[in-house]
């Protein structure tokens, strides 16, 4: 009973928990300056001296700015103004769910206050379950499942330091480039980004216009809602040099997070590649795409089911008979106005 009633809360937030899920919004607002890196969550009874110290102690020595309330507190009342905003400041939250997590008041206060701030600011939220059985497969971590302690804290760790780098990529600011903001809104709309279709999209323009540095920025903004994402950039240049072979098996091993794919062949014969593959909601960017039979090659099947739900992809070439057979929508670049001219060297 009391298991289920965390899981609930997971069912009844707008948002999932899952460690690569993306938050409802395109663009996040963030509404306060971010203080911390992580804020933990735990039940101190359960693991102040075993596993949230060891994994503080492990956040610490990566340099890692952590919030952990350390002090013994009667935690029968309210969650204290300092705690709420700790939580509102922090960049990712790790919520420890252990035996006696779900019977705190304090506990599930904060962690309701993490789904707020999930959904309202884009904070990203890692749940580990601890000595205590998911009955659900939403969680990465879960202590049944590796065999150590020390394991299961070193790959926490992990996934934070890769979850906080990747999300200090998606903050990276593209205000100071003129007139990006009416190209993103464009290109996020062709995407139809709330639409759990696969969707692929053209950004096609003269040489020097500007749509890897558009595609770029679409990607950079939407990449943290998705489970993995990727950006192939040079594809008719890195095609020269490496071929086709190379190039699919690289983006694939990125996108699975597996060293050394190598499929080999034309046509994708793995069927366990493709299950995978289809299970997968991502976003790819191929980067100066000069020929549509790379296009054909690139997803070693049809691109239709190639990807899970709601998967996006964005395709930029000089070359629009290239995109016309194998994109959903085209958008134009169109030159710079001469108002953006003039600014562009302001």
């Amino acid at each position: 009973m009391i298991m289920a009633s965390w899981l609930s809360l997971f069912r009844a937030s707008p948002c999932s928990l899952l460690p690569n899920t993306p938050t409802p919004s395109v663009l996040p607002s963030i509404n306060c300056p971010e203080k911390y890196d992580v804020f933990l969550s735990f039940r101190g009874e359960d693991t102040r001296n075993n596993f949230t110290s060891h994994l503080y102690e492990a956040l610490c020595k990566k340099q890692i700015e952590t919030f952990i309330d350390d002090k013994e507190l009667d935690r029968g009342g309210e969650l204290s103004p300092s705690l709420l905003k700790a939580i509102e400041q922090s960049k990712l939250s790790v919520i420890i769910f252990s035996k006696n997590y779900a019977s705190s008041k304090w506990c599930l206060d904060e962690l309701v206050k993490t789904l707020e701030s999930n959904e309202k600011n884009g904070q990203i939220v890692i749940p580990v379950f601890y000595h205590v059985d998911p009955s659900n497969p939403i969680s990465r971590w879960d202590s049944t499942n590796i065999m150590s302690e020390a394991q299961l804290v070193k790959r926490v760790v992990q996934d934070i330091l890769l979850k906080l780098d990747r999300k200090s990529q998606n903050d990276f600011n593209f205000k100071n480039l003129v007139g990006i903001d009416k190209h993103i809104v464009k290109i996020v709309s062709l995407l139809e980004i709330r639409s759990s279709n696969f969707h692929i999209v053209g950004i096609w323009s003269l040489g020097g216009i500007g749509k890897t540095t558009i595609a770029d920025a679409v990607f950079t903004k939407l990449a943290s809602q998705f489970e993995s994402y990727c950006f192939v950039a040079n594809v008719r240049e890195q095609v020269e040099r490496f071929g086709l072979n190379y190039l699919r098996d690289k983006y694939l091993s990125d996108l699975l997070e597996q060293e050394n794919l190598r499929i080999g062949t034309p046509s994708m014969r793995s069927t366990f590649v493709k299950a995978r593959l289809c299970r997968k909601k991502v976003l790819v960017v191929f980067d100066d795409v000069d020929d549509s039979s790379q296009l054909e090659y690139l997803p070693g099947t049809s691109w239709d089911g190639c990807f899970g739900s709601g998967s996006k992809v964005m395709v930029t070439s000089r070359d629009r008979q290239v995109l016309v057979k194998n994109v959903n929508e085209i958008y134009k670049v169109p030159e710079m106005n001469f108002h953006e001219f003039l600014n562009y060297f302001v």
